[in-house]
C-alpha cells in the first residue's frame, strides 16, 4: 500500500484554529450568558402561598410558584391543617390562598349578603371573608363605590334583562379594575346510565327526573324494571338545620319536597306545593298552596332491615311529636301552618345556623281566610326612599324542604324571635334536643316522593315509594306517577369498586368524574347514556390585597403608562394573572377534565355569566409589560436566555459550516 504523506497549509492550519476558538467562545459566552441572565439574580418580591393539605391545592401553589418564578416572583407554598381555608384561619399571614365556592344557590348574588338592620341595611359576605365578593368587598380599591352601587342595584332589580347588564359590568371592573383574584377552574359532572333507562333530564337532577323515569327492558345484571340502584356515602343525619354533606342533602330530597320549587335555570315554578303566588303590593306577596297534600306516615325505621315487613302504618311504628300527633299517611293535610312554621325555624338563629339567609323577611303569616294561603313581607332596602327595594334573589332561598309543623312545634307559650324580630311561639333554645327531633334525624319523613324504609350505616339505605305523594312533575307540572318503587342506596366507598360493580349491571346510574379512558369508552358503547352537565364548584386563586406588593399602600398609587391607568397594585395583580398558565394546570392535574372560566360568577350559572369579560389567558410577555407598567425591573425572563443561546447556537453552525466547506475544498 503506498501511502502519501498529507501536507499541512500554514494558512488553514490558522483558519481551524481561530474556528476552534470562535467555537469556545460562542459556548462560553451562551453558558456565561444564560447562567447571568437567569441565576443570582434577587427576585422582585417573595411571597407566599398558603392552604390546607389534602386534594390538589398543594399542586396548585407549587406550579403557580413555577409561573411566577418566570417573571421575578418568589412563591413559597404552605400547607397548614385548618378544615376549611381559608375561611376559618386564625392568622391573615399569606398573600395568595385558594378557594373553592360552591352551593350559589342558582342566583349570582355574588354578596352572599346579609341585612344587619332593619332600617340601613348594610351587605356583608361571611363565606369569603376579608377576600370575597361581597357588598363590604375591596374596601381598599378605588372602585369601592362602583362595586358596592353595581352589587346594590343588582340584587334589587326585578328585570331580568336589566339585573344581567348590572351583573355584566360588575363582572367586568372587578375583573379589569379590581382585579382580586384569578379564576380557575369549574368542574363538570359526567353521568352514565344504562341505555335503557329512560327519562333522567341530567339538568333537573335525579329526584326530580324519578316521576318521568322507567326502564325500557332489563339491562345485562339487571333483576327488577321496579327498582333504581345507585352508590353514595353514609348519610349522617337529617336534621334539616345542619346537614350539608351531599349524601345527607340528596336524601332528604328523596323525602321531602321544597316550600317553592325550582327549574334548571332556578327560577321559581308552580309545579310544586306552592301551586301559585300573588305580589299585592311591592314589598307583600300571598302564596297558594295545592289541596288535599298529606304528610307522609311518620315511621321510625331504626330498627327495621331487609326482613323487616313492608311499610304500613297499622303495623310499623309511627314517631310522635311534640305535641303527641303522629302522622298515617292520611290524618295530617299540609297547610300554609307549615310553610310559615318552617320558615319561621329557619330564619331562628338557635335553630338554623345559617338564619341569616333569611333577613329579606320583614313579616309572614297564615291568611285569616284561606288555611292554603300565606302572606310573605319583604324587608325594604331603604324605607327613607319612595321606592320600595326588596331583595330578589329571595326566591332561592325559599327552596327549602317544607317540615310539618304538627310534629316539630309545641304547646309552649315561650316567644321566641326570628333573626329579624319575628315572634311566635312554641320553639325554645332546648327544643332540639328533644326526643322527637332527634328521632327525626335518623327517622325522617316529609311529603316527597319516597319514604325511607330502612337502612344498615356502612351497607344500604333502601327508599320506597311514597303511596301519598302528591303526583305533580317538577319538570313540566303535570299528573305523574312513580314507575320506580324502590330506591336502593348502597355504600360503596371505593370508587373504583363503584365502577366495577355499574358495569356488572349492579347500579343503573354512576358518576364518572374520576374514569376519563373509561368514559370514553363508554361513549362509543350503546349499552351506555352519557350526560355531560357543568358542575357546581368553582375554584379561585385569591389575592390578599392587604398584603404588600400585591395590595396595602400599593392600592392607592396611581401608575400612567403605556395607556395603563391603574394602581400599582393592580398592576402587579394583573402581571401575575397573565403569567399562570391554567391551561397547563388543567392538563397535569385534572387531565384536562376541569373547565377553565374567567369571570367571578361560574360559567356554570350560564344565565348570567359574562362570556365578554376581560380574560387573562397565559401571557408571559403581557405579564411583563405589566410589572414594568408598575415600575419592577424583571431580573430575567424564561425567553431571553433560550432566545441568547438560540443566537449562539446559529453562529457556531455557521463557523462550522464554514470550517467543512473549507475542508471540503482541500481534499479537492
Amino acid at each position: 500500500m503506498n501511502l502519501k504523506r498529507l501536507s499541512v497549509n500554514p494558512l488553514k492550519k490558522r483558519q481551524q484554529t481561530v474556528a476552534l476558538a470562535l467555537v469556545i467562545c460562542f459556548t462560553i459566552s451562551a453558558a456565561s450568558n444564560a447562567s447571568s441572565v437567569c441565576g443570582n439574580t434577587e427576585p422582585i418580591a417573595n411571597l407566599i402561598f398558603k392552604t390546607n393539605g389534602g386534594g390538589v391545592r398543594p399542586d396548585y401553589g407549587l406550579y403557580i410558584a413555577q409561573y411566577l418564578r418566570a417573571i421575578g416572583i418568589e412563591l413559597e407554598v404552605k400547607v397548614d391543617d385548618w378544615p376549611i381555608f381559608p375561611f376559618v384561619i386564625p392568622i391573615w399571614d399569606f398573600d395568595l390562598t385558594i378557594a373553592s365556592l360552591s352551593n350559589f344557590q342558582g342566583d349570582p348574588d355574588p354578596i352572599r349578603s346579609n341585612f344587619l338592620d332593619s332600617v340601613q341595611i348594610n351587605w356583608e359576605t361571611p363565606d369569603i371573608l376579608k377576600l370575597g365578593f361581597g357588598y363590604n368587598a375591596f374596601q381598599d380599591s378605588p372602585y369601592y363605590n362602583e362595586h358596592k352601587d353595581l352589587i346594590h342595584r343588582g340584587v334589587f332589580e326585578e328585570d331580568i334583562s336589566a339585573r344581567k347588564i348590572i351583573y355584566n359590568r360588575w363582572q367586568q371592573l372587578v375583573m379589569e379594575k379590581i382585579t382580586p383574584i384569578l379564576p380557575l377552574f369549574t368542574n363538570h359532572e359526567d353521568r352514565v346510565t344504562w341505555s335503557n333507562l329512560i327519562g333522567f333530564q341530567s339538568l333537573c337532577g335525579l329526584v326530580d327526573s324519578l316521576p318521568y323515569i322507567y326502564y325500557n327492558g332489563l339491562h345485562e345484571g339487571q333483576e327488577s324494571t321496579d327498582e333504581l340502584r345507585i352508590a353514595s356515602s353514609n348519610w349522617r343525619e337529617m336534621n334539616p338545620f345542619k346537614i350539608s354533606l351531599e349524601p345527607d342533602l340528596q336524601l332528604l330530597d328523596f323525602i321531602t319536597e321544597p316550600i317553592i320549587s325550582l327549574d334548571n335555570i332556578y327560577l321559581p315554578t308552580r309545579n310544586g306545593v306552592v301551586e301559585d303566588w300573588d305580589r299585592l303590593e311591592d314589598d307583600h306577596y300571598v302564596f297558594k298552596l295545592r289541596e288535599n297534600i298529606y304528610w307522609n306516615p311518620s315511621y321510625n325505621i331504626v330498627e327495621r332491615n331487609a326482613s323487616s315487613d313492608l311499610l304500613d302504618p297499622i303495623s310499623t311504628p309511627l314517631m310522635i311529636g311534640l305535641r303527641d300527633e303522629m302522622s298515617n299517611g292520611t290524618n295530617q293535610k299540609i297547610t300554609a301552618k307549615d310553610a310559615v312554621f318552617s320558615l319561621l325555624l329557619y330564619s331562628t338563629e338557635y335553630i338554623n345556623e345559617r338564619a341569616d339567609e333569611f333577613l329579606w323577611i320583614k313579616d309572614i303569616k297564615v291568611d285569616n281566610n284561606d288555611p292554603l294561603s300565606f302572606h310573605l313581607y319583604l324587608n325594604d332596602y331603604d324605607p327613607r326612599t319612595e321606592d320600595t327595594e326588596i331583595f330578589i334573589p329571595f326566591w332561592q332561598t325559599l327552596n327549602k324542604p317544607l317540615l310539618p309543623e304538627f310534629y316539630f312545634n309545641s304547646s309552649s307559650l315561650e316567644i321566641s324571635n326570628t333573626i329579624t324580630g319575628i315572634e311566635y311561639i312554641g320553639i325554645n333554645q332546648s327544643i332540639t334536643e328533644t326526643n322527637s327531633w332527634e328521632n327525626y334525624s335518623y327517622s325522617p319523613f316529609g311529603s316527597g316522593k319516597y319514604m325511607l324504609d330502612y337502612s344498615i350505616r356502612s351497607s344500604v339505605t333502601v327508599l320506597q315509594s311514597s303511596p301519598y305523594w302528591f303526583g305533580i312533575g317538577a319538570i313540566d307540572g303535570k299528573d305523574q306517577t312513580l314507575d320506580i318503587d324502590s330506591v336502593v342506596i348502597r355504600v360503596i366507598p371505593d370508587i373504583s369498586a363503584e365502577l366495577a360493580e355499574f358495569k356488572a349491571g349492579k347500579l343503573d346510574f354512576i358518576r364518572m368524574n374520576y374514569f376519563p379512558d373509561e368514559r370514553i369508552e363508554m361513549d362509543s358503547d350503546i349499552r351506555y347514556t352519557i350526560y355531560e352537565d357543568y358542575g357546581e364548584k368553582a375554584i379561585f386563586l385569591l389575592y390578599n390585597t392587604e398584603r404588600p406588593f400585591i395590595g396595602a399602600e400599593d392600592n392607592e398609587i396611581w401608575i400612567q403608562k403605556d395607556g395603563k391607568n391603574f394602581t400599582k397594585a393592580v398592576a402587579v395583580r394583573k402581571a401575575m394573572n397573565y403569567a399562570i398558565d391554567r391551561s397547563e394546570m388543567n392538563e397535569v392535574i385534572h387531565d384536562n377534565d376541569y373547565i377553565i372560566f374567567d369571570s367571578p360568577i361560574p360559567n356554570y350559572l350560564e344565565e348570567w355569566y359574562y362570556g365578554d369579560v376581560i380574560k387573562y389567558d397565559y401571557n408571559v410577555k403581557k405579564a411583563a409589560e405589566w410589572l414594568e407598567a408598575a415600575g419592577y425591573v424583571i431580573p430575567y425572563e424564561t425567553s431571553y436566555p433560550f432566545v441568547l443561546i438560540a443566537v449562539n447556537v446559529f453562529l457556531l453552525a455557521s463557523t462550522l459550516l464554514v470550517f467543512q466547506k473549507r475542508m471540503r475544498k482541500r481534499k479537492k
